[in-house]
């Protein structure tokens, strides 16, 4: 779940909310085996498909256009998840609690690589050999 980890920081260094007006959670885990070797010899065993919501409350709509989020969010998932962006939609709830104010909710899906390289001392057994997670 790093790229969940890394969009949630980064959302939070914008300043755009106090870091507590930003929450995210790990809705589910989808796994695709693969057991594809890569040119540096490290083991692709799966496809992590992670689908994560993010919640923002009192988004100051006073202060800030709605739009000053929304193009960081895609810019940051072009730069970092772009491979897999034209994949899908954001759809994002808008609660308007006052003209100040409004509460967001987003869904974002991730695609993440479990990766493996070969060490004696590795926990993770794939074709008799050992191998360590790379993070």
């Amino acid at each position: 779940m790093n790229k969940l980890e890394a969009l949630t920081a980064y959302l939070i260094n914008a300043n755009l909310v106090d870091a507590k007006q930003i929450e995210s959670v790990v809705d589910s885990v989808t796994l695709y085996p693969a057991g594809r070797v890569t040119a540096s010899d490290q083991v692709v065993l799966a496809e992590k498909h992670v689908s994560c919501t993010f919640f923002i409350t009192h988004y100051p709509l006073a202060n800030l256009h709605e739009n000053e989020l929304f193009a960081r969010l895609v810019a940051w998932l072009l730069e970092f998840d772009g491979d897999h962006l034209g994949q899908r939609d954001i759809d994002i709830s808008v609660s308007v609690l006052d003209v100040y104010r409004c509460n967001l909710e987003f869904e974002v899906k991730f695609v993440e690589n479990l990766v493996v390289i070969e060490q004696a001392s590795g926990d993770v057994v794939f074709k008799q050999k050992r191998y360590a997670l790379l993070p």
